[in-house]
């Protein structure tokens, strides 16, 4: 895994703290019960942290949070 993957995953299980069991990342989005508005305000925090550009359209709230990392990876 990438150190770059690593920080999202990281960041990502920092982030959704309250919502994570033990930092696992293997739930999806929906499940998680990630409103739009939630995941909207994630993805600009994650664009200004790692200074990228996510497409909206890419993400899936079926996804799990580590396919997630994954395709925010792809930016760097």
């Amino acid at each position: 895994m990438s150190a770059h993957r690593e920080d999202i995953r990281n960041y990502t299980a920092k982030y959704f703290e309250g919502k994570l069991v033990d930092g696992d990342l293997t739930a999806t989005i929906r499940e998680l019960r990630i409103d739009s508005l939630d995941l909207v305000e994630f993805l600009m925090a994650l664009e200004e942290k790692f200074e990228i550009e996510i497409n909206p359209d890419e993400i899936d709230l079926d996804m799990t949070l580590e396919q997630f990392c994954e395709v925010v990876d792809g930016y760097k």
